[in-house]
């Protein structure tokens, strides 16, 4: 009899090992890792890549090495949002799968500054001639009836570094994104803007090299399908999704938390949410990518037609293979890291 509880555990660990060496290790290189990798986390969690044939590893990097990764084979995919001007600069990518389509700012000032109109003049923090920030601020007063070149711009950097201008009054508004806005106000300052009403700023959560869509649609088929599985978890099974961005972002359940979490649904459009962009949305965030490099300097290498951009081609066959399958996200519960 003990001979063959050894036997069985034997078998046991032997098939657990072969199945760990079968699935293969995509790694994805990310710029941030909190509530933005939440798909792939859910994906992992649920095992739906490993019913794919993966497993997930998450790389921080900025968006040259990552680039730089996947193109030399030592990484898979990227999911920067600054990869769309890479590829409108020449880069061989194809962007597969959107995270959200809106800007995340929001435009912080002084208490004495009442509105938008009020920062003719003034001064504003920045990233730099060829941030995000920056053009989302500019979008913004213009379409609010600012002349953005009547601004004063002062780049400092990233978003810690902004706010930090801003609390020390060295700049007179920022822009900033939720949780620093959200210290911003605890120290008196206000919401001046919130430049997703005005501004796209498309965010991706996968983008691939042409020659491997090419070389290994299957491969990245089943990739996307996985992570279509968790992104229409998010969307559709909110309450649980919502434990998760408790988790990663590393909050207790709260008034604040609460209203995180809805800024960042928020920044998804209907199509967005799909891991889509409709065709208005592809040719707008094309345009303000192209707007962004000729302030920035940065030369066009191709002409930029949505085709050369975007190929959703697998995301719309994983959401109707899905669709067909009778597969329910409302049926899974979130599971703790361990």
């Amino acid at each position: 009899m003990f001979g063959w509880i050894l036997i069985l555990i034997f078998l046991f660990l032997s098939t657990a090992s072969g199945d760990a060496q079968t699935l293969k290790t995509v790694r994805l290189m990310t710029p941030t890792i909190g509530v933005n990798v939440l798909v792939y986390e859910a994906a992992s969690r649920f095992g739906f890549y490993r019913q794919e044939g993966f497993m997930i590893e998450l790389i921080r990097a900025p968006l040259g090495t990552s680039i730089q990764a996947v193109l030399g084979g030592s990484a898979d995919y990227v999911r920067h949002g600054s990869a769309i001007g890479a590829i409108l600069g020449g880069v061989p990518f194809k962007a597969l799968a959107v995270d959200t389509d809106r800007s995340p700012h929001y435009i912080i000032g002084k208490r004495e500054i009442a509105n938008v109109q009020d920062l003719t003049g003034r001064t504003i923090a920045i990233d730099d001639l060829a941030g995000s920030a920056y053009w989302a601020t500019r979008e913004t007063l213009n379409k609010n009836g600012v002349n953005p070149d009547k601004v004063n711009y002062r780049r400092m950097g990233g978003p810690e570094l902004r706010l930090q201008a801003l609390l020390a009054g060295v700049v007179d508004a920022a822009p900033l994104n939720f949780v620093l806005s959200g210290r911003a106000r605890e120290k008196d300052f206000k919401v001046l803007a919130y430049t997703g009403d005005f501004v796209s700023d498309v965010q991706l959560m996968v983008a691939a090299p042409t020659d491997k869509i090419k070389r290994s649609p299957d491969e990245v088929y089943r990739f996307i399908k996985a992570t279509v599985k968790a992104r229409k978890f998010q969307f559709e099974n909110q309450p649980e999704a919502y434990k998760f961005y408790l988790e990663l972002e590393r909050l207790s359940d709260s008034k604040f938390a609460q209203e995180g979490w809805e800024a960042r649904l928020k920044g998804s459009s209907p199509a967005a949410r799909l891991a889509m962009l409709n065709s208005a949305g592809m040719t707008e965030s094309i345009a303000a990518w192209k707007e962004q490099m000729a302030l920035a300097g940065r030369p066009l290498k191709t002409e930029g037609r949505p085709e050369d951009v975007y190929d959703f081609s697998f995301v719309k066959r994983a959401h109707d293979e899905i669709k067909a399958e009778g597969w329910d996200a409302k049926k899974y519960h979130y599971i703790p890291k361990k």
